[in-house]
Parts: structure tokens; C-alpha cells; sequence
């Protein structure tokens, strides 16, 4: 995989080192119901 900035195409990456974010996730309903672990 590149990680180079690509003008074409107007791509650029950012990575962010300890970002977290809230989300709920879950494909089935019982991983809906509950909340899922923390990996922190």
C-alpha cells in the first residue's frame, strides 16, 4: 500500500496517534443490545 500523497487523484492520509471514537457497531442484534468490549 502507498501512503504518498496523491495530487491527482486529491488524496492525502492522516494518521491520528490515539484517537478514539464512540461508534455502535454490530451486524447481529445481540451485538447491538450490548455494548461491545474495550480495547483501551
Amino acid at each position: 500500500m502507498n501512503f504518498a500523497p496523491d495530487a491527482a487523484r486529491r488524496l492525502r492520509l492522516v494518521f491520528v496517534r490515539g484517537l478514539a471514537l464512540q461508534a455502535r457497531l454490530g451486524v447481529y442484534p445481540h451485538e447491538k443490545a450490548a455494548p461491545q468490549r474495550d480495547h483501551s
